[in-house]
């Protein structure tokens, strides 16, 4: 197991070579640009305060208003209130990240001699990288609460300690976090309103969107993407 992960807090590895993890922010700047492209409108600061369905959909914003034939939810843990009959199908847990300094070649080797991208099985994770840079990027949650820790810093070292005791004097140079959407299954739900087939919804990814999501939409009960009901067993 030492040549797959540097740690002894584990009992096994699985090792999924098809797996993959991307970055966040070049993944949402890299989506923007390609709806751009198309001729999408992207309207920034404009938080949606009421929406009205029928054959045409309304959302109305406190500067303006949009009409459209179908409109998609994919608010995830933003969402609140605005539609309850999927707001109530998530919870909202917190997630917090940090990076380290950059580490010596003799660290990166102990710790991942393959430079994978790891998360434990537990139902609250553990999860973890290295970066080119040869920096640690170590995330966690903080169980299903609305709970805010005053240091992110402190909180993932503790836990970064855990899987990695040898890290413990390294430097932390970046801490962050904040909210995500959870289902009960921790699998992706997508699918239409009740009540509304032209109103769709992708929320509660919990963290596994890279793998979940390719499979739900290459299921052969859902190829017609504009008919599914719901692919998450929430229901």
């Amino acid at each position: 197991m030492q040549q797959v992960i540097g740690s002894d807090v584990y009992c096994g590895v699985l090792k999924h070579m098809g797996g993959g993890h991307v970055h966040s922010l070049n993944l949402l700047l890299g989506s923007a640009q390609a709806a751009n492209s198309l001729g999408v409108k992207i309207f920034e600061y404009s938080p949606v305060v009421e929406v009205s369905y029928g054959k045409t959909v309304r959302v109305r914003t406190a500067m303006g208003s949009v009409k459209a034939a179908k409109l998609l939810w994919a608010c995830d843990s933003f969402l609140n209130n605005l539609e309850p009959e999927i707001y109530k199908k998530t919870l909202v847990t917190y997630s917090y990240q940090v990076s380290t300094e950059p580490l010596s070649s003799e660290l990166v080797e102990r710790i991942s001699p393959l430079r994978g991208a790891f998360s434990d099985i537990r139902p609250v994770i553990n999860y973890y990288r290295l970066t080119k840079e040869n920096r640690l990027l170590f995330g966690s949650a903080t169980r299903f609460l609305e709970y805010t820790p005053h240091d992110f810093a402190a909180w993932n070292r503790t836990l970064l300690t855990e899987v990695f005791p040898y890290l413990k004097d390294v430097k932390i140079d970046f801490a962050w976090g904040g909210p995500m959407a959870c289902s009960a299954n921790l699998f992706p739900q997508i699918g239409t309103l009740r009540e509304h087939n032209n109103v769709f919804y992708v929320q509660g990814y919990s963290g596994f969107w890279r793998h979940a999501f390719p499979y739900c939409m290459q299921n052969p009960g859902r190829r017609n993407k504009w008919r599914f009901r719901a692919v998450s067993s929430d229901e």
